[in-house]
């Protein structure tokens, strides 16, 4: 069967393998090699929060290439055509020998190197100096977290944004081009990143008519921007073997690395060992088969294309060409296989909808510092339902995983409160309990205040867990995910106290979705088929008694897959973070009682404002015009202390007006937008 699905259905340079569970597996082999990258070594004098490699100052990984290591791969480089050499860490410059690595690379190819832009760096100025006048071009791209200096030091360190700016324009003074390597994607919304950039930078005084762009090469005032060699349009366009295959990342980068040993591997960092060691030379790395399944590119992670969706591009073409795929009922067990084996880390999922880009709140940023990588690389979620004012309450995180919100809410809520995480996949919950005492001591507390349980959040009672017992339950992306959600709403405002709240971030539809959807194994992984049609959702809890839900954010999934888009078809699909009150006196319109709520600031986090929802925002101090039910969501649950609430529902003036009727300045303005 094998040999015949080769023969058949292969692509020119493509091969397909089964693994053990009888999943086919695409392989391909390079042609060529255009670029070869050094990974210098594995420390850093920096520890960020969104760090590939896991470096920092404190690592015992002391992995680092020296002179001697590269040479023979310089040498095999230029034999086979290799056009440039670049260079990243950990931070380059913290490797003793890396000014003489540069200087000798520098004689034979344009060199690129990433670097943080801080004090190793700025030790080593002079000596870059004179690169000015070597043969060929080099290139610095500099990483920065955000183009807001408090988000940035916040990750990096005081000072660290204003050193790198000066830095970068140090070295774009002495004649070397420069680009900007940001995380700003994962620390702000997106759509602002590219004109804050150049914003920032001419203020700065640093490149006067220069578009900054993340990770995208910058050229000198007055030339062309160098856009990303490879877009997702282009793959998606592509018809011939010939143009995916100038696509193919792998045939195009490789990387050095010391690991014990020096190797050659694939431009991708994988989360298992199934062909990441290509070899020794790279004339053996050239002759390697690279696996496509669970691989993400470090290189054109951010504008290009990875491996992952190559493959899928594919395995699509294969599909049309005749290839059978196994169709079955999908049960529970599929969602712990696909969660618990398939999945190896969140990167290797299809889709962003199980994957958050929603930016999170500085405080929830400083916590995600103290927590475990290894946490955070196998956490797969679609927003940041970290509710504010849970000191001292008990949480229940509903399909934790590996307890990434779950440990943020045990800092958030202290020694005195207590948090639940319920999931029902070995391997995840693995993870979250290896590192209970860690985190208890990072976080200071005497003894653990977070405990993890394995079942179904659908049978809470089986856990012990009492009615009426609970202040928050959240979940992040997994409600989506279970069979019987009718049941899962009735557990949850089961065991939620009287003004307790389910806050929680999941995938939502314009639409319903067909039912023919629902058995998709795939669709219903990426947390797609089981997406609640909106209204919907609003009707199932409005049957418990709770008409009232508030939507605190809301982005557009966009799907780059081609395949899952054609399934999904014309419905929409939003990541939204949704919040509902364990209430009895709301109701199902927003009715206008006179009722007027100010903040007081009080709430540690949040000092100036409080945002209930996208359109109640309230600033401390100013009172606001409420209706009932919002009355009652500040002055029935944990946010009382921190409200003051006037009137009462004794006089009823009809339907709270939402509109946008102005009003004399000396009077209380409308928060209400719903």
């Amino acid at each position: 069967m094998q040999e015949i699905l080769n023969e058949k259905h292969r692509l020119k340079d493509y091969s397909w393998n089964f693994t053990e569970n009888g999943e086919m597996r695409a392989y391909v082999t390079p042609t060529k090699l255009k670029e070869l990258w050094f990974h210098t070594g594995t420390i850093c004098n920096l520890r960020c929060p969104f760090c590939f490699e896991g470096s920092s100052p404190n690592n015992n990984r002391i992995e680092q290439l020296t002179l001697s290591d590269i040479k023979p791969f310089i040498e095999e480089a230029l034999e086979i055509g290799v056009e440039r050499f670049s260079f990243t860490g950990g931070e380059p410059f913290v490797n003793k020998e890396f000014i003489k690595i540069l200087d000798y690379a520098l004689n034979f190819k344009d060199c690129l190197v990433l670097t943080n832009a801080t004090e190793p760096l700025l030790k080593n100025l002079d000596k870059i100096k004179s690169f000015a006048n070597k043969p060929n071009k080099l290139t610095f791209r500099v990483s920065l977290d955000s183009y807001d200096e408090t988000v940035h030091d916040k990750n990096r360190g005081k000072g660290k944004f204003k050193l790198s700016l000066e830095l970068l324009k140090k070295i774009y003074e002495m004649g070397f081009d420069v680009s900007v390597a940001s995380q700003a994607s994962v620390n702000e919304s997106i759509s602002n990143i590219n004109e804050n950039f150049a914003k920032l930078f001419n203020q700065s005084g640093l490149l006067e008519t220069m578009e900054i762009v993340s990770f995208v090469d910058l050229k000198r005032p007055g030339a062309a921007v160098k856009v990303p060699e490879i877009t997702k349009a282009q793959l998606y366009s592509t018809k011939s073997d010939e143009e995916i295959e100038n696509l193919m990342c792998s045939y195009s980068k490789m990387v050095l690395k010391k690991d014990g040993k020096v190797s050659v591997y694939a431009c991708t960092l994988v989360d298992d060992d199934e062909q990441y060691d290509l070899g020794s030379t790279l004339k053996e790395a050239m002759q390697a088969k690279v696996s496509l399944k669970h691989h993400r590119c470090f290189i054109c992670y951010s504008d290009g294309v990875s491996c992952s969706q190559l493959s899928s591009k594919i395995a699509k073409k294969q599909r049309e060409e005749g290839m059978i795929t196994k169709e079955a009922a999908v049960n529970k067990d599929d969602i712990k296989e696909y969660y618990g084996k398939v999945l190896k880390t969140k990167y290797d999922l299809k889709t962003s909808a199980c994957c958050s880009t929603e930016s999170v709140p500085d405080y929830v940023k400083s916590i995600l510092l103290d927590i475990e990588e290894e946490i955070l690389d196998k956490f797969y979620g679609c927003g940041s339902p970290i509710p504010l004012a849970v000191e001292g309450c008990t949480v229940i995180d509903l399909g934790c995983g590996t307890g990434r919100d779950a440990y943020i809410l045990s800092r958030l809520v202290g020694e005195n409160g207590k948090v639940i995480g319920v999931d029902m996949t070995d391997e995840q919950l693995d993870v979250a309990k290896k590192y209970i005492d860690l985190m208890t001591e990072k976080f200071g507390f005497k003894s653990p205040n977070i405990e993890f349980k394995k079942g179904y959040i659908e049978e809470l009672d089986k856990l012990g867990i009492e009615d009426n017992s609970v202040d928050v339950v959240i979940s992040n992306c997994v409600v989506n995910l279970s069979f019987d959600k009718s049941k899962l709403l009735k557990e949850i405002f089961r065991v939620l106290k009287p003004g307790g709240e389910l806050y929680f971030s999941d995938v939502f539809a314009s639409r319903r979705i067909p039912d023919e959807l629902k058995t998709d194994p795939v669709l219903i992984g990426e947390c797609i088929a089981g997406a609640f049609y909106i209204e919907d959702f609003r009707r199932a809890v409005s049957k418990l008694g709770y008409p009232d839900v508030r939507i605190v954010s809301s982005r557009e999934i966009e799907i780059n897959n081609p395949e899952i888009k054609q399934k999904v078809g014309m419905a929409k699909l939003y990541s939204r973070t949704v919040r509902v009150f364990k209430i009895e006196d709301l109701e199902d319109r927003c009715e206008d009682y006179g009722q007027v709520a100010i903040y007081l600031g009080t709430i540690p986090q949040e000092p100036n404002f409080f945002m209930l929802d996208d359109h109640h925002i309230f600033e401390k101090g100013k009172p606001m015009l409420v209706c009932g039910n919002t009355a009652s969501m500040l002055s029935q649950t944990r946010y009382s202390k921190h409200f003051k609430v006037f009137g009462d529902r004794s006089t009823h003036y009809g339907l709270f007006d939402c509109g946008d009727d102005k009003q004399n300045n000396d009077e209380p303005k409308n928060a209400c937008g719903c």
